[in-house]
């Protein structure tokens, strides 16, 4: 699991909150127990974001979000 919350999920509300994330083969799972139903994630959406998500060369992910439901 990844040490920081570098990961925020929304639901209906559209309020993002803080979430925890694992990857499992080639996903990455996020939640939050705040949000029952989870409609859109978002990595590293800061000005300066402690990114904490790397590939397979080493290099850092850059700020993604997830563009509909999930």
């Amino acid at each position: 699991m990844f040490a920081e919350p570098t990961f925020e999920v929304a639901g209906e509300d559209g309020k993002y909150v803080p979430a925890k994330a694992v990857i499992e083969g080639n996903d990455v799972l996020v939640w939050s127990d705040a949000v029952k139903k989870p409609l859109s994630a978002r990595h590293a959406w800061d000005s300066n974001p402690a990114v904490n998500l790397y590939n397979k060369e080493g290099l850092p992910a850059t700020s993604f979000r997830t563009n509909k439901e999930l």
